[in-house]
């Protein structure tokens, strides 16, 4: 089922969406870094498309699960073309709200070293992490601290043994000087995992055999 823009959001409560706009914008609770994502009708196509791209309009009864899935547009997506699919993100008032409004079932969680993935999550045909970043420098507590690619190593294994063989993670990252990038890396990644790793720019997907 190939969906349009306006089927993603059939349905959807225009009001409560509006209101989260003035809310953020203007409340105590300001954050117009992820508000942004409010304009639907920038970010629902990108979702739609990503789901095209990966062929999911072709088949029915995928377990897919959406990392850094922000409002949720894809799992959105993922859901109406018959897909069992949820997302997973941090705890953050204004994603809690839209993923109410949307319908959207969401996990809570960042990955961070150390920090086991949830309970329960249970093994996926499909993992996917859109406009991911692997920031060089973390801002914790207000102060500058370097990242290395060990410490994200960990959590990107744990992600790798939630795949169904068969299934793939597909990973679309962010580049730049404030971002990690390396094809290296991701090469040890999926050697260690099993898994077999193709690129395409910024664009990583691992399969598991």
């Amino acid at each position: 089922m190939v969906l349009t823009s306006d089927e993603l959001m059939a349905g959807v409560d225009f009001r409560r969406m509006n209101a989260l706009r003035h809310k953020y914008r203007h409340g105590p609770q300001k954050n117009p870094s992820w508000l942004k994502f409010a304009d639907w009708r920038q970010y629902a196509p990108r979702a739609i498309e990503w789901a095209e791209q990966l062929e999911l309009h072709k088949s029915r009864g995928k377990r897919i699960i959406d990392v850094g899935c922000g409002f949720g547009y894809f799992v959105r997506a993922c859901q109406l073309m018959g897909h069992n699919a949820i997302g997973l993100d941090f705890d953050d008032p204004l994603y809690n709200e839209v993923w109410d409004i949307l319908k959207v079932p969401a996990v809570h969680h960042a990955l961070t070293c150390g920090v086991p993935l949830p309970k329960g999550l249970g093994d996926f045909d499909i993992i996917t992490m859109f406009g991911f970043g692997l920031p060089r420098v973390s801002m914790g507590d207000g102060h500058r601290s370097a990242r290395t690619w060990d410490e994200y190593r960990q959590p990107l294994s744990a992600l790798l043994k939630l795949v169904k063989p068969g299934g793939f993670l597909f990973a679309v990252l962010n580049v730049g000087r404030d971002w990690l990038f390396g094809n290296s890396e991701w090469y040890a990644l999926a050697k260690q995992a099993g898994g077999i790793l193709s690129v395409h720019k910024n664009i990583f997907r691992i399969d598991m055999p």
